[in-house]
């Protein structure tokens, strides 16, 4: 049985399931709204001394639904291309991520250091650096300021974008080996070498350890790989589907609070897939249908935007500098914050979107 489920999952894919043939997933900006609420909501609560605000608010699972989103999604568009063309155009697909990605973020990152300069905010040279490079999720530079903290999630995304896009043009095979071999064995190897000393401050148990940054985007494309495959239970998953989303995000909110659990990303990030992959089809539920509305919808679709721009804008208190920016009072933060991501969006972003479409 396990050798014949083993062929099943690693078998080129000859077709897209109807459930993927659309272009746009409406769902995805919902969630995508909800992800950033989670972020802009979480920060700015971080302060307040409330264990329930911080439970039902985690910014951290904010980032890892936008993680399992986009390997859920990069996955199912490289597929699709792959199964098209019978390739993936790697330069197509890097220029598609840079006119997305790096505009907003160099501007971004442009506008933190005019800030710095006239508001004495005394941000960091190396941490501006770390962000421009997208290396702000190793050591080294990992939050040395909290204008450019934010950037670790970016630096994440960027280098799966390097490694893994180029594993699936290669090898659908190894593409489909290679994500459960890292969900499965690398939190065990890393386990293993914090309880080994001189494993522990190795290059073994930080090759490792890089690996584990991938966990969220290798789950969505996971996911993506098992709903081409047909190989996820959706007579089961429909027939059950609000108990299995309500019980499955408190599950996730309280796995995801628990920072003495080992692998809590990995459990989340199972559990955030689930809920996503029951939401792909049109439904009449309540869930559905609050995923789809207009105003979720919106913000999902500046999510990109206001995530660059709500490090600005949060932490309303407990940072000495942030007592320098003028806005930076409950709620015009967030007003402002709305607003600015909005412009951001539609008058500078928006330029680059329409060339990004040249290259599909």
């Amino acid at each position: 049985m396990l050798k014949r489920l083993y062929a099943r999952y690693t078998e080129e894919i000859k077709e897209v399931p109807e459930i993927l043939r659309p272009s746009y997933l409406p769902s995805l900006d919902g969630f995508r709204g909800i992800s950033i609420l989670l972020v802009v909501i979480g920060h700015t609560c971080a302060r307040i001394d409330s264990s329930l605000l911080q439970f039902f608010f985690n910014g951290s699972l904010g980032v890892y639904v936008f993680f399992v989103i986009s390997g859920f999604l990069i996955t199912t568009l490289l597929l699709k291309e792959r199964i098209k063309t019978g390739t993936i155009s790697l330069k197509k697909f890097y220029i598609r991520r840079f006119l997305r990605i790096f505009p907003v973020a160099y501007l971004y990152l442009f506008v933190v250091l005019i800030l710095s300069y006239f508001l004495h905010l005394n941000v960091p040279a190396l941490s501006i650096l770390g962000a421009a490079l997208y290396l702000q999720n190793f050591s080294y530079f990992y939050e040395k300021n909290w204008y450019t903290a934010h950037y670790w999630s970016l630096s994440v995304e960027e280098q799966f974008y390097l490694i893994f896009p180029s594993i699936l043009k290669r090898s659908f095979k190894l593409f489909c080996i290679i994500i459960p071999l890292i969900l499965v064995l690398v939190p065990i190897v890393i386990f293993i070498c914090r309880k080994i000393p001189f494993l522990a401050d190795s290059f073994f148990y930080e090759f490792f350890h890089f690996l584990l940054k991938f966990d969220g985007v290798l789950v969505g494309c996971l996911f993506s790989v098992l709903v081409f495959k047909n190989m996820i239970p959706w007579t089961f998953i429909k027939k059950y589907k609000i108990p299995i989303n309500i019980v499955l995000l408190l599950i996730t909110m309280l796995v995801h609070n628990n920072y003495r659990l080992a692998a809590i990303n990995h459990l989340s990030s199972f559990f955030i897939g689930i809920i996503i992959i029951s939401n792909l089809y049109v439904a009449n539920d309540f869930i559905y249908k609050f995923l789809n509305k207009k105003i979720l919808m919106e913000i999902g679709i500046l999510s990109y935007s206001i995530y660059i721009w709500q490090q600005l804008f949060t932490m309303t208190t407990g940072e000495p500098t942030h007592t320098k920016i003028p806005w930076y009072v409950f709620p015009i933060n967030i007003i402002v914050l709305f607003i600015v991501s909005y412009i951001s969006y539609n008058y500078f972003e928006k330029v680059f979107l329409r060339l990004k479409n040249r290259f599909k």
